[in-house]
């Protein structure tokens, strides 16, 4: 299935996130010994505000107000020399997202999206996917932010939670989109909703605040 790249992100680096308390865990996550959730949306895993390092990696950053550089604020790098040196880059986190299947056009279409890149330009550089998001057109994630009702959440945990990764995100692409399915039948009004990748630096380590070690 093809995999695109739409845009680049800078992000806090997850363990400056905020731990999630039990009630948000049982409201938004499948699973809820997830500690740090990942994901495309911004309300999830917030941005850095880190002007200076913005400025220095995106050749589409501006500081003036609604300035964003397209509908999903994704933006290009100013060196794909990032690319394959990733030791200039280490926190804030800076992430890749792509997106799986045709849709790729739409969205560059919708959001006016300039230009993105094959998922290779990633690969061959060693950057590493940290798992699949289900989200709708605006990056609103169907798997962190549209919320469980109490009686639907077992039948949904038990038939895709075993499939979530330590960040609370698929680590296939196709169970992501049989996800995808049930969220556009659950949440109609944020449908349809299409699976995004979110990929790393390979030099750049995701620390978890339950523990010392970083996870490569």
């Amino acid at each position: 299935m093809d995999e695109t790249v739409l845009g680049f992100q800078l992000r806090i680096a997850p363990q400056d996130l905020e731990l999630w308390d039990a009630q948000r865990r049982a409201m938004y996550l499948l699973r809820e010994d997830i500690r740090i959730p990942l994901s495309v949306d911004t309300s999830v895993w917030p941005e850095s505000r880190d002007n200076t390092l913005l400025s220095s990696l995106f050749a589409d950053f501006s500081t003036t107000p609604n300035s964003a550089p397209n509908g999903l604020a994704l933006y290009a790098l100013k060196s794909f020399a990032v690319l394959s040196h990733p030791a200039s880059v280490k926190d804030p986190f800076l992430i890749g997202v792509s997106v799986v299947g045709e849709v790729a056009r739409e969205l560059q279409d919708q959001h006016c999206i300039k230009s993105f890149l094959p998922i290779t330009e990633l690969v061959s550089n060693n950057w590493i996917c940290l798992g699949y998001d289900v989200a709708d057109y605006w990056l609103l994630s169907g798997l962190f932010n549209c919320g469980y009702d109490a009686a639907g959440k077992p039948s949904l945990s038990q038939r895709f939670g075993a499939n979530l990764n330590e960040y609370g995100l698929f680590a296939s692409a196709n169970t992501a989109w049989s996800f995808g399915f049930d969220c556009n039948a659950r949440v109609p009004e944020h449908a349809p909703f299409a699976v995004y990748g979110i990929w790393k630096q390979p030099n750049q380590k995701v620390l978890s605040k339950s523990r010392c070690e970083g996870v490569a």
